[in-house]
């Protein structure tokens, strides 16, 4: 059994320009209310993915909902979906989502004109098409019209495609959250 800690989260930071391999794409666009429970499935998704990688249960459905309902409805924040362009328009295959910083983000870790990229996903069979980066791009443009200079996110440190992913996009490491295991 290990006694010590162990890396959980890494805290990282970027620019809120778009990356330049983020082509704008027609499938891309903002989630608005009737997207809910489409949001709220894709994030479920997230979440035992994360709760596989670090045994760390995800908030219960009601609170998450919520909480999902109450960024889908703040002009401060977005949700951009991306939707199957081939066969079926209607359905999400992609998600990302930003909000002002919440206590998840230290002040210490956060400049003042930061947003927070909370959650990000696309379906496995949908992956390795650029939807990703297109997604996180539409949503860092649209931060920065809004006034966002930079933007703060966590990525698991066990899933190193994702570590891979968002450091491709520019973002670098600012702070290590540790764990101690057990």
């Amino acid at each position: 059994r290990r006694r010590g800690f162990s890396e959980y989260l890494t805290l990282a930071l970027g620019a809120t320009t778009p990356p330049p391999d983020a082509a704008l794409r027609p499938d891309i666009r903002l989630a608005d209310a009737a997207d809910l429970d489409a949001v709220i499935e894709l994030i479920a998704t997230l979440r035992d993915h994360h709760d596989a990688l670090t045994g760390v249960a995800r908030p219960d459905t009601h609170r998450e909902r919520a909480w999902q309902a109450d960024m889908l409805a703040d002009p401060r924040s977005g949700c951009w979906v991306a939707t199957d362009a081939g066969t079926d328009a209607d359905k999400i295959v992609g998600l990302v989502t930003i909000r002002p910083p919440d206590e998840s983000v230290s002040p210490l870790h956060r400049p003042d004109d930061a947003v927070h990229l909370t959650d990000a996903i696309t379906h496995a069979a949908a992956r390795g098409h650029g939807i990703g980066a297109a997604l996180v791009g539409a949503a860092l443009g649209w931060s920065n019209l809004i006034g966002y200079r930079q933007c703060v996110l966590h990525w698991h440190p066990a899933n190193p495609a994702g570590a891979r992913f968002w450091r491709r996009l520019g973002f670098r490491p600012l702070a290590h959250h540790l764990m101690r295991p057990g």
